[in-house]
């Protein structure tokens, strides 16, 4: 079966919907296609966690586009970047910091209220950088032209076989967290622990 139509079909099986949803459903299958390599296993299983997780999170209602995009980035980060996932499970108010590395905001550290100091940034900026360089252009935000930060050509080649594969799925979830997650956005706790029916 071509991975084209697949995640359609699985959201309109597992999420709950009304009359205004379909269009909803439609554009988030679309995005899904576009995220996961277009094959059908990857694609099947991605969505299999994706349906489970909906559930057991209550997240299987369409509460509006952004909602469910914004559960689709970071059910994506959990299984495709966990290192990066673990560490805003952890520490929410890292997110912004992931969003000024994949903007490529430069200078600016975020204000005291954050509650990451200068150094904490500092790691945290160099961390998801070097999570998502073989996606990011530009400079590494150290003074450093270098795209992939201050590692060996060879090394960085290497990087990049590695993880050949899902460049494509990076970029698109790139543009699709710039899309969805605002600077200020604040990491909902219902993406960071599963409810369980009580």
């Amino acid at each position: 079966m071509p991975a084209t139509g697949i995640a359609e079909k699985q959201l309109k099986i597992h999420i709950v919907k009304d009359d205004s949803s379909d269009k909803i459903i439609s554009e988030c299958a679309e995005h899904i296609e576009g995220l996961i390599e277009p094959n059908p296993r990857k694609l099947k299983n991605f969505l299999n966690s994706l349906c489970a997780s909906a559930q057991l999170f209550n997240m299987n209602r369409v509460d509006g586009k952004d909602v469910f995009q914004r559960f689709i980035i970071f059910t994506y980060l959990r299984l495709y970047h966990s290192p990066v996932w673990r560490i805003l499970e952890r520490q929410p108010n890292s997110l912004p910091v992931l969003h000024r590395v994949l903007t490529r905001a430069e200078g600016e550290k975020l204000p005291d209220e954050s509650g990451l100091d200068d150094e904490t940034q500092t790691v945290l900026k160099n961390f998801f950088f070097n999570a998502f360089s073989h996606v990011l252009s530009g400079k590494s935000g150290d003074g450093d032209d270098n795209r992939h930060g201050a590692i060996t050509m060879e090394r960085a080649v290497e990087l990049f076989e590695q993880r050949l594969d899902r460049k494509r799925s990076d970029e698109k979830f790139v543009e699709l967290f710039l899309d969805f997650v605002e600077e200020n956005y604040t990491l909902d706790t219902k993406f960071l622990s599963i409810n369980i029916p009580g």
